[in-house]
């Protein structure tokens, strides 16, 4: 297995998201089918496929072409085949849109998105044609009977995902981790998509400093103030939100 991407993977566990990793392997089980949208470079991947082991399966999607084919060359190998790797875009409709990437020619980021004006402050952005599908229909073609774990991290496009998992929210009732934020949305984007889950029979909450914190101690202000530059590295910036069903 690829030492550069293990590494990275076991950054995401230690420094970058370690609440968010810990509450996956302490809340996925063997067997399990789990969803990773907005795949990136892997890292969630890794531990997502950790948790189900072999008899689970993991879906990754990852419409960027470069990054695509670095994590298919990845996971060729024997370790990774419980995992499926997509490079279509999941959204609220099927078809062929432009998905714009920031930085130079040949560049890959994890600002990527399907919305431009998410990435429209960039100086240079690369628009490129990605097929898109719901996880309706997508966990249609698949003919699978469980979803125990859906994350989605999609720059923006989050709540365009929900609206097309609606009978996922209602048949399958997954765990959802979903980064969401008012730089992205707005702060009434982000609101919605809390009401969203909540009128889907879901509860909210948030990773925050001092741990899973109920979604009523959430505060723009506080959470996701945006003064300073790269104020979303700061201490107390929180953009990952846990959503459990109720029953």
């Amino acid at each position: 297995m690829n030492i550069r991407y293990m590494l990275r993977a076991r950054k995401f566990r230690t420094k970058w998201d370690p609440a968010e990793i810990s509450w996956i392997m302490q809340n996925i089980n063997k067997g399990d089918v789990c969803f990773d949208i907005g795949t990136h470079k892997g890292g969630w991947t890794y531990w997502l496929r950790k948790g189900v082991g072999h008899s689970g399966r993991v879906f990754a999607f990852e419409p960027q072409p470069i990054l695509y084919k670095y994590l298919r060359k990845l996971f060729t190998s024997r370790y990774w085949s419980n995992v499926t790797l997509e490079d279509i875009a999941l959204s609220n409709r099927e078809g062929t849109f432009d998905f714009f990437v920031p930085g130079q020619p040949g560049a890959t980021s994890p600002g990527a998105s399907l919305k431009e004006d998410v990435v429209g402050i960039e100086s240079n952005v690369l628009a490129t044609k990605v097929s898109t599908m719901t996880i309706d229909q997508y966990i249609a073609k698949i003919n699978v009977n469980s979803i125990a774990f859906i994350k989605i991290d999609v720059e923006g496009s989050e709540l365009d995902v929900i609206e097309g998992a609606t009978t996922t929210l209602r048949d399958y009732q997954p765990n959802f981790i979903i980064e969401s934020e008012s730089r992205h949305i707005g702060e009434e984007g982000v609101l919605n998509l809390f009401s969203r889950m909540e009128d889907a029979n879901y509860q909210g909450f948030f990773f925050s400093p001092n741990g899973l914190s109920p979604l009523s101690e959430f505060k723009f202000n506080t959470h996701q103030c945006q003064n300073g530059t790269r104020f979303w590295d700061q201490s107390n910036y929180c953009n990952n939100f846990l959503f459990t069903p109720n029953n």
